[in-house]
Parts: structure tokens; sequence; C-alpha cells
């Protein structure tokens, strides 16, 4: 019997944003949210079998201590390229904020190079330096601001949700 990797779960220091990595067929989808609601913004994946897929196919993830605090770490790769992932929360006075850093390494020039999301407007994402956000109904997607014909692009964002909701 095949068993799927165990979800895996990172919150900001007061409890009140929250991320959820679970397996979903090939790779790791997540969601935002708190153990007492609904999610509240999924992360749209693609079936698989893609070489550009909708967002990072990431295969591999581990929750590991380093001296941030706890960070979630992964990697995954699609067609030829390699894919990483960081998420770790941000010390913020304003609202509980959880930090995405993101690369995809490739030899060729992708089709499409991002993180999408089915949006929630409780959430409030703000792209880094790096990346762009595009909203299209009620899809968030964020780009890394350069994209080469080959080699690393990289993109950051932040997930908060304001205090008191």
């Amino acid at each position: 019997m095949i068993t799927s990797p165990p979800d895996l779960n990172l919150a900001s220091q007061d409890g009140s944003i929250q991320v959820c990595f679970r397996w979903h067929q090939d790779r790791y989808q997540h969601h935002f949210g708190t153990a007492a609601e609904m999610p509240l913004m999924t992360s749209i994946e693609d079936n698989g079998g893609l070489a550009w897929p909708c967002s990072p196919p990431i295969q591999q993830l581990s929750l590991e201590a380093i001296p941030l605090g706890d960070a979630l770490l992964g990697v995954g790769g699609a067609g030829t390229s390699h894919w990483s992932i960081s998420v770790h929360h941000v010390a913020s006075a304003n609202q509980p904020t959880l930090q995405f850093e993101l690369a995809c390494r490739y030899k060729i020039a992708p089709g499409f190079l991002g993180s999408r999301y089915d949006h929630h407007p409780d959430l409030i994402v703000t792209a880094g330096d790096d990346a762009t956000l595009d909203l299209d109904g009620d899809v968030l997607t964020v780009k890394p601001k350069r994209i080469a014909n080959q080699g690393t692009s990289r993109w950051s964002y932040q997930v908060s949700k304001p205090l008191g909701r």
C-alpha cells in the first residue's frame, strides 16, 4: 500500500494564521487558515505531467528549526526544471505574517512561472521586491519580475492576516 507523506503546518507566532501543506496526487498543495476555520486561500495545482505547472510542484517538504525559528523547506521538479521553497513566519507588530521565498532553475524559457491561488479577501498578499501580483477575478498570481531564457528566477511574497480578523 502506498502512503502519502504527512501534512506539514506552520503558524505565525500568535497562531492566528497558518499554512498547511497536504499531499495532492504527486505534489503538495497548501492552504491558509487556522484549525478553527475553513481554508481561506488554497494553492491552485495541476494534475501533474506539465513541464510548466501553475504552481511550484513541491514534492519533498520538511519542517526545520533554523535561527529565524521554524521553517518549511521544500524542493520539486517538473519537465527539466527544479523548484525550491522556504516558508517562515515574520515578526510583525501590525499583523501575523508568513514569508514565502521560491526559486526555479530552468534550461529553457518557461511557459509559465509563478504561484497561483484561489484568493480570499481576508488575507493580504504582498509581493516582494522580486515579484508582481495579478488578481484576475478570484485567482491571484504571484510571478517573478524577471524571467530569463535560462537560469534561475526567484520570487517572494508575504501572506498576512490583519489583527482582529
